[in-house]
């Protein structure tokens, strides 16, 4: 009788024990998962972002390039009249050429600078994605334990 009753209330308090424990790392799976989910989709709107900037320069660069071509072309137009305005279309040209490569070289420099900048910026996204983790960690052992309290009462 007795002894029976003692072995009986041992095999259930070490199988809710059990039970216990792997409820518990269910939740810290579940909040890992969580976790890594929501630095995903972080580092994916980053992404989304730099590629959004990305490509208003290539268009602002696209558009720069036409504007000095159009003024190129209107430069060259006048080429066909009198020496004398030929040899000063030519000096014009010839200007407008040189400041056309100079926009060019202007705007290659400022597009390498903004890659640096999106190299930058996502190192810093990275850094402070390893920095937050720390916080996602202990919020989640914070949750887990009043779960934990919540259920014991």
């Amino acid at each position: 009788g007795y002894e029976s009753v003692v072995a009986h209330a041992k095999a259930s308090s070490s199988s809710r024990l059990a039970r216990i424990q792997q409820v518990r790392e269910q939740e810290r799976l579940w909040a890992r998962f969580q976790a890594r989910e929501f630095r995903a989709a972080v580092k994916d709107h980053h992404v989304e972002l730099t590629n959004q900037l990305h490509q208003g320069w290539l268009k602002a660069r696209a558009l720069k390039q036409q504007e000095l071509e159009r003024d190129y072309s209107g430069a060259v137009v006048g080429v066909g009249r009198a020496q004398r305005d030929a040899a000063a279309m030519g000096n014009a040209t010839a200007k407008k050429q040189r400041a056309r490569e100079l926009a060019i070289e202007k705007f290659d420099a400022d597009l390498s600078a903004l890659e640096r900048h999106e190299t930058a910026l996502a190192k810093e996204f990275e850094r402070l994605d390893e920095t937050e983790a720390a916080y996602f960690v202990a919020a989640d052992r914070r949750v887990t334990a009043r779960a934990l309290a919540d259920k014991t009462r």
